[in-house]
């Protein structure tokens, strides 16, 4: 999972610099995180909605909720998101502790 997760941040950073959004395939690797996830944490798909961007769920089936709407987010309307950085940045707050779970609390240096 830390890979992936890994490989979906240096992915982002390259587009931005690039300069060429690309929404949709944010969109289906955040489908690719999300499928992996329920994989490793094969709990029910059952979740209260945790639609507040600002919301850093801890349980797993809270975060697949969390990317499965974004990932809807980005393939409806990607207009929605004010920049790629804001589209990125939601998705860091999903992340963002996932990762912590997965590190065991650990620094990204320390994995």
């Amino acid at each position: 999972m830390q890979e992936l997760i890994e490989e979906v941040r240096t992915w982002a950073r390259e587009v931005e610099q690039l300069g060429q959004p690309r929404f949709g395939e944010l969109g289906a690797r955040v489908e690719l995180i999300r499928q992996t996830l329920a994989e490793r944490s094969p709990r029910a798909e059952e979740a209260p909605t945790a639609r507040d961007d600002d919301a850093q769920p801890a349980e797993p089936s809270a975060c697949r909720l969390q990317l499965q709407e974004l990932r809807q987010r980005l393939e409806a309307n990607p207009a929605e998101f004010s920049s790629w950085s804001g589209a990125v940045s939601t998705l860091e707050k999903i992340l963002d502790p996932i990762d912590r779970k997965t590190t065991n609390g650990r620094n990204p240096e320390e994995r």
